[in-house]
């Protein structure tokens, strides 16, 4: 997780007739601060968020990640373990009233989503879906911080346990799981449209949703996305479908080749490090520390991004600077693909705005 990404992602917002808040300023001031290598500075500022109630989840995250640059373990630890609380808090539906784990709120979050496509109510049902998506990678990204900052702490204190990876690893999973509900849906609403009526009937229902059409479904989406990977294999968000695809069908040689392609592109997108580490389990290799690597941001890759900080807090000189990039590149393809991959960045799980989103599509696709 690259965390002046996250910043930077955060301290965007949608400049139409709006003036930024004071927490847009904070964000693009701590922006600044890391950028410069000062990361204690940035948290100094990010205490007036993070710090209190009205920090989210990913502020939570932030800091966590500043505390554990900074070899801050039991600091980072506790904010990691903030950032998921805040997302389950927020997430679960209804809100979470007593301690739940991250699994039972998923999947319930998951069975639900699944009681509503058998009603046929499959616009519901994609909106909870997409909904469990969002969720995981941001639990993903912060449990694997957590569990880093644990096995740096036992470092110093053999005495301490370190929670199984399997904590992690039972996420990747369930983002499989979730992957292929959709495709489910995908599939349904495509037969009920064709016969006219709002529900499937139940004879159909079976034929449609079975799990040889869902893998046929997701083999031509895999096809699909590996052309476009072809095509383009510097586009970082592209070789990323490829993977969740080749994972979601059990392909697991193609999904460690895609996610080693993203991390070539981006070294520290913590979601592909994290499903990367998964997948050479499945293939029973060890993932080479490549989760650890995502987390540990050097100074160099902070500078790299300067200027975007300095910028921060202020869209238009975003836009600017964004410009400048793409007019060093030598034609309209690597300009599309310089664009797609700082808006992916920016977007690992941050909030970004339309005009940043709709970079992040190759032409064509």
């Amino acid at each position: 997780m690259n965390f002046l990404l996250y910043m930077l992602g955060r301290a965007t917002w949608d400049p139409a007739g709006v003036r930024p808040t004071a927490r847009h300023m904070v964000l693009a001031g701590a922006a600044r601060h890391a950028a410069d290598g000062d990361l204690a500075a940035a948290l100094g500022a990010y205490r007036r968020l993070a710090g209190t109630r009205r920090g989210s989840a990913l502020d939570a995250m932030i800091r966590g990640h500043l505390h554990l640059a900074l070899e801050q373990y039991p600091q980072a630890r506790h904010y990691f373990a903030l950032g998921i609380e805040r997302v389950l808090e927020s997430g679960t539906h209804p809100p979470a009233s007593a301690p739940v784990s991250t699994e039972t709120a998923l999947e319930a979050l998951l069975t639900e989503a699944q009681a509503i496509l058998r009603q046929g109510r499959y616009a519901r049902a994609t909106e909870l879906l997409r909904k469990a998506r969002t969720l995981i990678d941001v639990l993903l990204a912060a449990r694997a911080g957590m569990l880093l900052a644990e096995a740096r702490l036992n470092a110093h204190d053999s005495e301490r346990e370190t929670p199984p990876e399997d904590s992690v690893y039972s996420l990747v999973r369930l983002s499989d799981l979730t992957l292929r509900l959709l495709s489910r849906i995908h599939l349904t609403r495509e037969v009920a449209v064709s016969l006219g009526q709002k529900k499937l009937r139940e004879d159909l229902a079976p034929w449609a949703t079975s799990a040889g059409r869902v893998q046929a479904l997701l083999d031509a989406e895999y096809q699909r996305l590996a052309r476009v990977a072809a095509e383009f294999p510097g586009h970082a968000e592209s070789q990323y479908r490829v993977g969740l695809i080749a994972r979601a069908t059990g392909n697991w040689n193609a999904a460690a080749a895609a996610f080693r392609a993203v991390l070539a592109l981006h070294p520290h997108h913590v979601s592909s490090a994290v499903r990367l580490a998964a997948t050479l389990r499945e293939l029973g290799e060890g993932d080479g520390d490549c989760v650890a690597l995502a987390f540990d941001v050097p100074a160099r890759t902070l500078g790299t991004f300067a200027a975007f900080a300095q910028a921060a807090g202020d869209p238009k000189a975003l836009e600017v600077t964004a410009a400048r990039l793409c007019d060093t590149c030598a034609d309209d393809k690597a300009r599309t693909i310089t664009r797609g991959n700082l808006a992916f960045a920016l977007g690992e799980v941050a909030e970004v705005d339309q005009v940043w989103s709709a970079w992040r599509e190759p032409v064509g696709v």
